[in-house]
């Protein structure tokens, strides 16, 4: 069977509401015989801090009062104040047991009471997942706020979440929040915590830990999630749920007597029924896969119909050779531009590239200076040399190459060299220019990297680094299953791929900067072997809005 199962979210902070940890999906397969009890219990999410039940809370959430005194003995000192009532539970996790843990799906942590003010800088934490049966499910730390409840904790207080054998309830509120504000987030059932001005710790096998002090920007942090190892992983954890857990259980039919090793469960016959790729159909045993079959009369007629008609286009083109066999004499010499002669030409002579007539005009403008911002590297043309044509950009024609001189790098570097025409207006250059600005701003490990500029003098040049792989789309349309061999990209492997350009999106979202043409036309790869990267390119739909 395969079980996929999500977590639920935790609760949002009073004023630290713009995001939500999320909660944990994950997947897996598991052989399970007929009549076999299993048990499932269904995260809920943490609540949120606001809006509050009580008047005084709900001041709290509109921003017009957030401190609140407390005086739970003369040991405290005069004037000592508190926040509370400002942080939100943390998530509960999602159990499917029997009555060991097969797959447990862990709860978001808890956010606190105001956003830290550097976590727009810093990487979200790792999904964590355990699969060794035989490690604790203990639950998460926890002081001010409770910790989240894992599969055989005990809970040291009424804040923290509470495991299965427990019931599983979420950690009360903050009992100095109920006693202010008439309010306190509780952590939702399946193992969350509760919370003061933190976050409480989100429920899993192991409970997420929370603040010890009472921290106004101390999130709780996410359970852990757990496999049991008799199962086998099908999807990577990952955190996406927004609201309450869920649990998702369909039959996973064995497909390895497949020639293909892909299949699918016909329920009318109640069977697993092997698939074939394109242009090949089942056989009758269910298993083997054959070619389809041809049926040669229409082709045969539609290929005689074209042969006639290339006949009847020679014959006349022979007449016409004939008439004007001194005109085409004197072409025979000429060779038409293509990447290669202008590649010699580069190699002799000052940079010509060929114009695209999509964006540059006709007509030679002449070269002018532009002024580079601060920071960007000024390459010299004379630094620069070409190998081979890679391929036709936007403006002009993109070499591979290699450039020298760089600061603190004494030795020739790799690079690929996106280049202007001269054929083209001022207008081609500023917009030329301005791509050129886009992506020197970016440094990011899922990005283009901008290795250097040469707009001083002509001929403008752009270099980036070489990505040897190729993009993205034609790598995976290379890497599509043929018949006899299997695709050699693993789940693994895409999932790579898709984490490494949602990583790079991140990072553009977090810039405030808007990409406009995301797709694996657009994204290249830094090698084709095991340790390619993914990142994202050509921010030529960019360059029109931000100009």
């Amino acid at each position: 069977m395969g079980i996929s199962a999500y977590g639920a979210a935790g609760g949002k902070g009073a004023r630290n509401h713009l995001s939500r940890a999320h909660g944990i999906f994950l997947s897996a397969v598991f052989f399970l015989s007929r009549g076999e009890p299993l048990y499932i219990l269904v995260g809920q999410q943490g609540q949120d801090a606001c809006p509050g039940g009580s008047p005084e809370s709900q001041l709290v959430c509109l921003g017009e009062s957030g401190e609140h005194a407390t005086t739970d003995g003369p040991e405290r000192v005069p004037g000592w104040r508190r926040w509370t009532g400002g942080g939100g539970g943390g998530g509960g996790a999602t159990y499917i047991f029997r009555p060991e843990p097969l797959l447990v799906a862990a709860g978001g942590g808890g956010r606190s009471y105001q956003r830290r003010p550097d976590r727009g800088r810093t990487q979200a934490a790792p999904e964590r997942l355990e699969t060794r049966a035989a490690a604790p499910g203990s639950g998460g730390r926890g002081g001010a706020a409770g910790g989240g409840g894992g599969w055989t904790s005990r809970a040291p207080s009424p804040q923290a979440g509470r495991s299965p054998r427990e019931g599983a309830e979420g950690g009360e509120g903050c009992a100095e929040a109920w006693a202010a504000l008439r309010w306190a987030a509780a952590g939702g059932f399946g193992g969350g915590g509760g919370a003061c001005s933190a976050g409480g710790g989100g429920g899993g096998y192991r409970g997420g830990d929370a603040s010890e002090s009472d921290l106004l920007w101390a999130d709780g942090e996410d359970g852990i999630s757990f496999v049991h190892p008799s199962g086998e992983l099908y999807l990577q954890p990952l955190a996406v749920t927004e609201g309450h857990g869920e649990v998702e259980i369909r039959k996973h039919p064995n497909c390895s007597y497949c020639p293909f090793k892909d299949c699918q469960w016909r329920a009318e016959l109640w069977t697993a029924e092997c698939t074939c790729p394109e242009g090949m159909e089942l056989a009758v045993d269910n298993i083997t896969c054959m070619d389809l079959p041809t049926t040669t009369s229409p082709l045969i007629l539609m290929g005689a119909v074209v042969a006639a008609l290339t006949l009847s286009l020679l014959v006349m083109c022979g007449v016409l050779i004939l008439v004007n066999q001194k005109k085409c004499q004197s072409l025979w010499g000429t060779r038409l531009p293509g990447p290669e002669l202008e590649l010699s030409k580069l190699r002799t002579s000052a940079i010509r590239t060929a114009p695209n007539p999509y964006y540059c005009q006709v007509g030679l403008s002449p070269v002018q200076s532009w002024p580079l911002p601060p920071g960007l590297t000024e390459v010299s043309p004379a630094n620069v040399t070409l190998l081979r044509a890679l391929g036709h950009g936007a403006f002009g024609e993109v070499y591979e190459g290699l450039v020298t001189g760089l600061p603190g790098d004494s030795n020739p570097l790799p690079v690929a060299i996106k280049t202007l025409p001269e054929l083209c207006s001022s207008q081609d250059e500023l917009d030329f220019l301005m791509e050129a600005l886009i992506i020197s701003k970016f440094s990011h490990q899922n990005i283009v990297r901008c290795v250097g500029l040469s707009f001083r003098t002509g001929p403008r040049l752009i270099l980036l680094e070489l990505m040897s792989g190729g993009d993205m789309k034609s790598f995976l349309r290379h890497s599509r299953p043929q018949p006899g061999q299997l695709s050699p990209l693993t789940m693994q492997d895409l999932l790579q791929l898709a984490q490494d350009i949602a990583q790079g999106c991140h990072y553009l979202e977090e810039n405030h900067f808007i990409h406009r043409d995301i797709a694996a036309r657009n994204c290249l790869l830094s090698c084709s072997g095991a340790s390619r990267v993914a990142k994202i390119g050509d921010f030529g739909m960019a360059r029109d809005i931000y100009q």
